[in-house]
């Protein structure tokens, strides 16, 4: 297997040299691990793993094993443990399984003896037996060799990856060791626990990636001390609680996202002091109270998701401020109020998504302005008056919905003009009249979903043959399609 060697060494300390003084020492080798096999009268040395797994403790430690084990167990303690560490050959704690393997057979020839420590930790605690992929591991291959491990040029490890791998258990604190770490990523797995504080003190972690697994808890204060981190992504788990203020200290970051969690309350203020941020997603928690203003100030701010939590208040007319956002989503917070006109010179976004929410008043015109576009959703809100003419300008929608809005008169003619439109929802409305026929020209070129209200009582409803135009309609509060011409 092929060494994962970075070229980028901004990763290692100068005076940073692999530290392996037991290199060429054989001990008895441990035999490989068997699942479920709880009979060792053919082994010499059961796997530690497997004696755990069978009966709680090691029973089974060859005397060179034993006699080496005594050795590294005074160096891990002072190393790693800052000499505080006492666990008796026999225990099944991660740590001494890890200190075990490391002596037996030539497992210490490969790398670095304290990474190889760490990274044993890591597989034991973590569940490695059960990883979908273990390339290298626990081998005596180099370290750098092991699957999701990358190194410098100098064999520091750099980067610990092990995204979808099928992962359990807990992050390990000693991790926090790995003085050169700067990608830390164990994404959509099923890891549980905390985020360990130490974890927060390596001095060069740049990249903390945890998503998607069921971590529980809250970020703690000390992320304060991450003083070099620019992604922290903690999405899709089971955190709760308050959002630390704490991360305003962390000026580094560039990428932040929380979403999909269980935080309450008033979003910290002092995530306005991060303005280098290019990505914020808070979305999908329970934040509640007004949209911080201080917001204004993350001018470098690319995409913004903070749709449904349970929010008050408006939209802040300073967004105006945000000039290089692409993607804002806030749909279903709780926001209303009109909407500032301001926000026309955000002409980069290509998606806007305020729908379900409180907004009200006439669509602001100003919308046309907004060249970039191809995603915009106003659904379920107050709105009032027409649809303006000038969204017809808008040259690269492909998604548009006024579902479930009070918008009234015909449909304009003009929306004829978005050649691109992929997407159109115009049902429980207020329109009337006859569907142009430039909007149902759009259903010979990408338009595949067009959406009305059918004709009903009086003027009500849009007459709209189905499915030459419209893909079907929507009648009173049902919401079965009606694919014929009489509507």
């Amino acid at each position: 297997m092929e060494k994962n060697i970075s070229d980028d060494d901004d990763g290692y300390e100068d005076d940073w040299v692999p530290f392996n003084p037991y290199d060429g020492i054989l001990t008895t080798p441990m035999d490989p691990y068997e699942e479920e096999d709880c009979y060792f009268g053919d082994n010499v040395f059961p796997h530690v793993i497997q004696q755990c797994e069978c009966f709680g403790n090691i029973t089974i430690i060859p005397d060179d094993v034993l006699m080496l084990w005594y050795e590294l167990r005074e160096d891990v303690k002072e190393e790693i443990y800052n000499g505080v560490y006492e666990e008796p050959p026999w225990s099944c704690e991660a740590s001494n399984q890890a200190l075990i393997w490391l002596s037996s057979g030539n497992t210490r020839d490969g790398g670095d003896l304290w990474t190889r420590f760490i990274m044993g930790v890591s597989f034991i605690q973590m569940n490695g037996t059960q990883w979908d992929l273990t390339n290298g591991w626990l081998s005596s291959e180099n370290e750098c060799a092991w699957l999701g491990v990358q190194c410098n040029g100098r064999f520091q490890s750099n980067s610990f990856a092990l995204d979808t791998n099928n992962v359990h258990g807990s992050l390990p604190t000693e991790l926090y060791k790995m003085r050169g770490m700067r990608t830390l990523s164990i994404t959509r797995n099923h890891v549980s626990g905390t985020i360990p504080i130490e974890i927060l003190l390596m001095p060069k972690l740049e990249h903390l990636s945890l998503y998607a697994n069921q971590m529980r808890g809250s970020i703690p204060s000390e992320i304060a001390k991450a003083t070099r981190l620019k992604t922290l992504l903690v999405s899709n788990n089971l955190f709760f609680g308050r959002l630390t203020s704490y991360l305003g200290e962390v000026t580094t970051l560039e990428k932040l996202s929380v979403g999909f969690n269980e935080f309450w309350r008033k979003i910290p203020t002092e995530l306005g002091l991060l303005t280098n941020l290019r990505m914020l997603s808070l979305e999908d928690n329970r934040f509640s109270g007004v949209l911080p203003t201080e917001f204004s100030r993350l001018t470098n701010l690319e995409y913004f998701m903070m749709s449904r939590n349970l929010m008050v208040g408006t939209l802040p007319s300073t967004f105006a401020g945000l000039t290089n956002l692409l993607d804002f989503r806030i749909a279903y917070t709780g926001v209303g109020g009109t909407m500032p006109s301001e926000l026309r010179v955000l002409t980069n976004l290509y998606r806007f998504d305020v729908g379900g929410n409180n907004f009200r008043g006439t669509i602001m015109t100003e919308l046309g302005l907004m060249q970039g576009l191809s995603w915009l959703a106003l659904n379920n809100n107050d709105f009032t008056g027409t649809i303006p003419t000038e969204i017809g300008y808008l040259a690269n929608m492909t998604r548009l919905s006024f579902k479930e809005t009070l918008v009234n008169g015909t449909i304009p003619t003009e929306l004829g003009y978005l050649t691109k439109l992929e997407d159109l929802s115009l049902s429980q409305t207020k329109l009337t009249g006859v569907s142009p026929d430039e909007v149902c020209a759009l259903r010979l070129l990408d338009l595949n979903l067009y959406v009305a209200d059918c004709p009903g009582a009086g003027n009500s409803g849009i007459e709209c043959a189905v499915p030459d135009c419209c893909s079907f309609c929507r009648r009173g509060d049902q919401t079965a399609a009606f694919n014929s011409g009489s509507g």
